[in-house]
């Protein structure tokens, strides 16, 4: 695949999954089972797995974030970045 992506069973950097890091409660589970049911042609995003260049973030990726920074009263990129500092486990899960 031509994007990077994340893997949620990497056990290298922690001692659990990162799925274990997560309640089944948290919110953060719906908003990727939501971004994971929409059909992003229908959307008008073009997922090309065969361009050329330096592979590029998924876009269900950046649309989860999207979902995810608002939810919690973040509207802007930058604020938005620096929750993956102060948490990165979230961010984790959902790439």
């Amino acid at each position: 695949m031509a994007y990077i992506c994340g893997d949620r069973a990497q056990t290298v950097l922690f001692p659990l999954s990162v799925e274990d890091y997560i309640p089944p409660t948290d919110p953060v589970r719906a908003y990727d089972a939501f971004v994971e049911q929409i059909d992003l042609d229908e959307m008008g995003i073009v997922v090309d797995d065969h361009q050329l260049g330096p592979p590029e973030f998924d876009p269900r990726v950046m649309l989860k974030i999207l979902v995810y920074g608002p939810s919690y009263g973040i509207r802007s990129s930058r604020p938005i970045s620096m929750i993956e500092i102060i948490d990165g486990t979230y961010w984790h899960y959902l790439k």
